[in-house]
C-alpha cells in the first residue's frame, strides 16, 4: 500500500501519525531498571525520558538489514483493531506475485475508481521482479 501523508494532521493534533523506524547496526541495550521505569505506573518511578528511549528501542528499532522496507509505523495506544488514520490517504495498493487472481479482482472492482492497482510480476528474462499497471 502506498499513502501520501497530509501533515496538517500533526497541526490538528491528530494523535495517529506515522513515525519513522530507526534501523541500527547494533541490538538496543535496556537495563532491566529502565523496562521496570517503562511499565511502571508510580509517577515517582517513571521516567519519561527513560520511557521513550525504552518505547523507541522496542517499537521503534530493527536492524540494518532491514532498512529497505523504509518503513513507518502508527502506534495506536487508545483502541485495537483497525482505525482510520486521517494523515494517511491511500493511493496505490501493490499486490504481490502470489496473489489469487479472485482476491486480486476483487480489490480492483473495490477501489479502482480511487486508487491505482499494480502488480508485482516475475521478469521472464533477468532475475528480477517489475511492477505492472492492472487494466480493469
Amino acid at each position: 500500500m502506498v499513502y501520501e501523508f497530509d501533515d496538517s494532521a500533526i497541526q490538528r493534533g491528530d494523535f495517529l501519525n506515522p513515525v519513522r523506524v530507526r534501523y541500527a547496526e547494533e541490538r538496543p541495550l535496556i537495563a532491566e531498571t529502565d523496562i521496570l521505569r517503562f511499565g511502571s505506573r508510580l509517577s515517582v518511578i517513571k521516567d519519561s525520558e527513560v520511557s521513550d528511549r525504552v518505547f523507541k528501542s522496542i517499537w521503534l528499532t530493527k536492524s540494518v538489514e532491514w532498512s529497505y522496507e523504509r518503513e513507518w509505523r502508527i502506534i495506536n495506544h487508545r483502541a485495537s483493531g483497525y482505525v482510520r488514520v486521517e494523515s494517511l490517504k491511500p493511493v496505490e495498493i501493490i499486490c504481490g506475485c502470489g496473489i489469487a487472481k479472485d482476491l486480486r479482482e476483487k480489490i480492483i472492482s473495490t477501489v479502482s475508481d480511487t486508487i491505482s492497482v499494480k502488480q508485482v510480476i516475475l521478469d521472464k528474462e533477468r532475475f528480477a521482479l517489475k511492477l505492472s499497471g492492472i487494466s480493469t
